[in-house]
């Protein structure tokens, strides 16, 4: 939706219509997600319910700070850089009012 149709919209309509997108939206594709996340950990380790098939016997392998710590500066370093050059600034500023501001990452030109 564009930024004139959503100004166009009532305070109230866009309470309305955020909270319903958030409760018949948003939180079930979350829930899904965690779901989804946690039944292939097990169909891949075997540790756990797998409906999906004959469950593997791969070793989970939990991820450390420093492996964070890595990430985060490749994306930081390399990742985010080489896309921000490939992309219109209005991406960029997307990225960094959306998942920039929540993980600290920032995208520049």
């Amino acid at each position: 939706m564009n930024g004139k149709k959503w100004n166009s919209l009532s305070e109230a309509t866009q309470q309305w219509l955020t909270a319903e997108l958030k409760e018949n939206y948003e939180d079930p594709v979350w829930e899904s997600a965690v779901d989804e996340t946690r039944e292939g950990i097990a169909c891949l380790t075997g540790n756990g319910d797998c409906s999906r098939g004959d469950p593997g016997d791969m070793v989970l392998v939990k991820a450390t700070d420093q492996d964070f710590t890595e990430t985060s500066r490749h994306l930081q370093e390399s990742l985010l850089p080489n896309w921000a050059q490939r992309v219109d600034q209005e991406w960029v500023d997307r990225w960094n009012e959306t998942i920039g501001a929540v993980t600290g990452l920032k995208a520049s030109k």
